[in-house]
């Protein structure tokens, strides 16, 4: 059984159009980080053999996007913005990269929605991917776990290990799964286009209270994440995205 995200309509119309592929999603609110003090923190950790991460995104600076790490490249994994207007994905084993893989250049669209899904998996073969509004990005393969960043949970728009590498930008509709069998890419368009989550997810964060210091997990396993200095906002946004089939 699948559970939609609170926040996100299935808007008709969603097709094929003239050889490109049309996403239509709204959603009532969304958290913006002000790129100086901001956060996000989950309630639990990325298990080591796998898991699936999937958010809204419009970013405007900064690099560190999603973090789970005791120091940079020792544990865990991070996500980030690269630099050349796409996306760098890493996890670790101690201080080996089990796999790493970055998007093209130009490939992350800056000061507008994007949907960004992230998947790491332990099984032999299989690895890690980026999808960007629905269409696989980039991917490598992992051999072995990633280790645990002890202490640490999942952080958004800042580095995990300390107060610093704010991003500024917004965030909405959050989905993670601990599960070492990653979406499919059918599961991952249908998140996209239409809101509708995997069955089994950890936590739903739609970012769509209008005040707090806590991420409503709408998931029901109550795993609430802890906002500081968040910048909510209650306008709905609509999103249309076309890419090339």
């Amino acid at each position: 059984m699948t559970r939609s995200v609170a926040s996100a309509r299935t808007v008709a119309g969603a097709r094929t159009v003239a050889g490109n592929r049309l996403g239509v999603q709204s959603f009532t609110g969304s958290l913006g980080f002000d790129g100086t003090s901001s956060t996000l923190t989950s309630a639990v950790a990325p298990a080591t053999t796998g898991f699936s991460l999937g958010f809204w995104i419009q970013y405007i600076s900064g690099a560190n996007m999603v973090f789970y790490t005791t120091a940079l490249a020792t544990d865990g994994f991070r996500l980030v913005e690269n630099g050349n207007n796409n996306l760098f994905f890493a996890v670790y084993n101690n201080t080996t990269a089990l796999s790493s893989s970055t998007t093209p250049a130009g490939s992350f669209q800056h000061g507008s929605w994007v949907h960004v899904v992230a998947t790491f998996s332990s099984t032999p073969g299989v690895g890690i991917a980026i999808y960007i509004n629905g269409v696989l990005s980039a991917s490598n393969i992992a051999t072995g776990t990633m280790s645990v960043a002890t202490g640490k949970l999942l952080s958004f728009m800042v580095k995990s290990y300390s107060a610093s590498g704010y991003v500024k930008g917004s965030l909405a509709n959050i989905v993670f799964q601990n599960t070492s069998t990653p979406w499919t890419a059918a599961q991952i368009l249908s998140l996209w286009q239409y809101g509708v989550v995997p069955a089994g997810a950890t936590f739903i964060y739609a970012l769509n209270q209008t005040s707090g210091t806590v991420a409503t997990d709408s998931s029901g396993n109550s795993n609430n994440g802890t906002v500081a200095n968040g910048i909510w906002s209650s306008t709905n946004f609509p999103t249309t995205l076309r890419l090339n089939a």
